[in-house]
């Protein structure tokens, strides 16, 4: 092909373009080649590519104008239903997501309806639903309803739309003090009000109720620890460990103290295991609290006895007289306490 080469700019000047572009056009081969300043050797390739990059605009946009739709039709939704708090949306397909529904979960119960997938957030059914949508443990946010398995698809409103869902429900800080949950700690105290708090149980593998005191000016709840006991008697020791209303300091930083990073005497204090004649506690519940600790595992064997030994032979004067007595003879309970053993058998 007759080409026009000029030796100083080294660019080549042709007649017939067209004939050249045919031959540059999705040749690998002449990818060092420009025509007119223009790579031709994967043109094909980078046409179909903005192609495709301009229809998954339009996909991403038509998504968007649908979830906006979809955002304002569930604000309608749940305005319309008096003391909604958040709508869940599920698959009970997860192979083609044909079959979804939509549960709302409500505080007021007299507005509760199963027939239109409105639930209280006590219910069995809601609080298996909240558990699939915001508890760690559900890997891939799966579950069982009604004895059909699903998968959470959505929650609304989610932190990116409408307020978000932390200003529905707020995750707070438990910590055990005396009176959470009583009616008597918010008497006089405009700060306080008595809620329901979720914890998550190891034994029914869901969200269960523990009934405490919000502070809502520094956004805290706070429970007995008789409450604490009869929950985790009931439904296991809970994945948060709650703090004590204690403090250490490490690294000249102060951190809240909880179970986890105490002695035992300070466990069975704070579990409220006490010997003193002003607390008066029976015998029956002493042991009961330390059979508690023994079978949920809260705390070793071995330390309780070690410490209620420590105690039997330091303690030596006159005024422990009685508490040594209790000491002896809860430590004779601890001793001889067979721990539930890990099988199970069928009555006849």
């Amino acid at each position: 092909m007759p080409i026009l080469y000029c030796t100083r700019c080294r660019k080549a000047y042709i007649h017939d373009s067209k004939k050249v572009a045919a031959l540059l056009r999705d040749n690998f081969f002449a990818r060092s080649f420009l025509l007119d300043n223009k790579q031709l050797w994967d043109e094909t390739y980078r046409k179909e590519r903005q192609k495709k990059l301009q229809l998954r605009r339009l996909k991403q946009e038509e998504k968007a104008r649908l979830r906006e739709l979809e955002n304002k039709f569930f604000l309608e939704k749940l305005s319309s239903i008096e003391s909604s708090t958040l709508l869940i949306q599920v698959c009970y397909n997860d192979v083609d997501e044909s079959e979804v529904c939509e549960y709302i979960i409500i505080k007021d119960k007299k507005m509760s309806s199963r027939k239109d997938r409105i639930l209280h957030y006590s219910s069995n059914e809601a609080r298996e639903l909240l558990t699939a949508a915001f508890h760690k443990s559900r890997e891939g946010k799966k579950s069982i309803l009604s004895g059909r398995a699903f998968f959470v698809k959505r929650v609304f409103p989610d932190d990116n739309h409408y307020g978000g869902l932390s200003d529905r429900i707020p995750n707070v800080v438990l910590e055990i003090k005396n009176g959470g949950g009583h009616y008597s700690s918010t008497q006089g105290v405009d700060s306080c009000e008595i809620v329901d708090l979720l914890l998550y149980s190891p034994f029914t593998k869901r969200f269960e109720i523990i009934c405490a005191t919000l502070n809502i000016d520094v956004e805290y709840c706070y429970t007995d620890i008789s409450r604490y006991r009869e929950f985790v008697n009931r439904y296991g020791k809970p994945d948060v460990d709650p703090n004590l209303g204690q403090y250490t300091k490490r690294n000249n930083l102060w951190y809240p103290m909880s179970f986890d990073n105490l002695n035992t005497e300070s466990f069975l204090r704070a579990y409220g295991y006490n010997v003193s004649a002003a607390y008066n506690i029976s015998t029956m519940s002493r042991q009961k609290m330390l059979a508690e600790i023994m079978d949920l595992e809260l705390f070793p064997q071995g330390k309780i006895i070690s410490f209620l030994d420590w105690l039997i032979r330091t303690r030596t004067q006159e005024r422990y007289e009685i508490a040594l007595s209790k000491w002896i003879e809860d430590k004779k309970f601890v001793e001889n306490y067979r721990l539930n053993p890990k099988r199970f058998m069928i009555a006849k």
